[in-house]
């Protein structure tokens, strides 16, 4: 099924590219994806939804065919912002918010604070407390000379960042070569302004707070967030419930058809009921 794109201009000044599919009257659902990736991560995953619900996914900031702003603009309410903005553009009134990781962290943050009414809340794999990642005290300290090496070597570093962090699971060559192209569509500053953020965010302090109803997904063999993560986060929102697949840190890739099962089942009893 072809997706419907566009490209909208925020008060900030920025286009954001928006991935559309669906019947326009059904429930919307916004998909948010995680660091270094794209709105295509989750084009399968739409297909299958888009017979009930109006599908809609984005490239963050900094992602995609989205505007890249400088290093300092990321922060985790900035993309939350953005994304507020876009719904409200698109008129979409109660949507769902579906985020991995980097995504999960905005979707998280965006219920937390309230910044507009929702139906539903899913959080896959999400970075909840940022700080807790071994790689951010090196990253502070060496801000400045890595975005520097990065502006000159970023092909060649993206190509080994895809190529060497991979889940043991296969997720099949053609996701991965999406991985690849997504990560090389970023900018240094995208790539490391966006890590930053979401290292330097803790969402623990607000997460109970969240009264929508929310479901957390975890890989149970994520290398890249560890599954506590997501599961102290359902610990502490009201009514979440938290569900294991058996997979790495992109189960829509690597374990489509239960991924597919476990969100389809949670919009079925929590949004269409």
């Amino acid at each position: 099924m072809d997706h419907a794109q566009t490209r909208l201009l925020l008060q900030e000044g920025l286009h954001i590219a928006v991935r559309s599919v669906g019947p326009e009257a059904a429930p919307p659902v916004v998909f948010l994806h995680g660091w270094g990736s794209s709105a295509r991560m989750w084009d399968t995953t739409a297909a299958v939804l888009s017979q009930a619900f109006r599908c809609i996914s984005l490239d963050l900031p900094g992602h995609g065919d989205s505007d890249k702003p400088p290093h300092d603009w990321y922060t985790i309410p900035r993309f939350a912002a953005a994304v507020a903005e876009v719904c409200r553009r698109l008129h979409l009134a109660r949507p769902t918010l579906v985020g991995h990781s980097m995504g999960g962290t905005v979707a998280l943050e965006l219920a937390a604070e309230g910044a507009m009414p929702l139906a539903g809340l899913v959080a896959v794999n999400p970075v909840v407390d940022g700080s807790r990642t071994p790689v951010r005290p090196w990253l502070e300290r060496a801000s400045g000379p890595v975005l520097g090496v990065l502006r000159w070597m970023w092909p060649l570093a993206a190509r080994w960042w895809a190529n060497g962090h991979r889940e043991p699971e296969s997720a099949g060559s053609s996701a991965r070569q999406r991985q690849r192209a997504d990560l090389l569509r970023t900018t240094p500053e995208a790539a490391l302004g966006s890590a930053r953020a979401v290292m330097n965010h803790n969402l623990f302090p607000k997460l109970s707070r969240i009264h929508t109803p929310t479901l957390i997904l975890v890989g149970e063999r994520d290398n890249t967030v560890h599954p506590w993560q997501g599961a102290a986060a359902a610990r502490r929102i009201p009514g979440a419930r938290l569900q294991s697949l058996p997979c790495g840190h992109h189960p829509m890739d690597e374990v489509p058809e239960a991924f597919q099962a476990a969100l389809r089942d949670f919009l079925l009893s929590e949004v269409l009921a």
